[in-house]
């Protein structure tokens, strides 16, 4: 029975693939396991998936959205689900667990990742995230 409850874990994450430190971020993270399905979304090529986050009241370029087990989690909320699912497997992928699986370390620092986040896509000349 404990691997057909396995079998039905799914993660979803949905995040900003014109973002390196977004793109940098899932790849770095060991995500996958037996019994995980695990989809990545980049939100810039799934406008309908940043439509239907918007009409429940979740704006993508706030932060990444994870969907995981029929909860909804965003912003540093996400980035500590993600600290605590991911298997550790490297250096930098532990420091970075580490980092964000402490509520309120993911709380204290997701203001200043996203202020990064939003002046490098400025300076790099992409618009933001908008639902169509």
């Amino acid at each position: 029975m404990g691997g057909q409850a396995n079998a039905l874990e799914q993660l979803t994450l949905v995040y900003d693939g014109a973002c390196p430190f977004c793109q940098h971020y899932t790849a770095l993270l060991d995500l996958r396991r037996p019994g995980r399905t695990v989809k990545l979304l980049d939100a810039r090529e799934h406008p309908q998936v940043v439509a239907d986050l918007a009409a429940r009241g979740l704006n993508v370029d706030d932060g990444m959205v994870a969907d995981y087990q029929g909860c909804t989690y965003a912003g540093a909320d996400a980035l500590h689900l993600l600290a605590l699912l991911s298997t550790g497997s490297s250096f930098k992928d532990r420091l970075i667990c580490w980092l964000f699986r402490s509520p309120r370390r993911a709380r204290l620092s997701y203001p200043v990742l996203r202020a990064v986040r939003n002046g490098t896509l400025k300076v790099l000349g992409h618009q933001p995230i908008r639902p169509h």
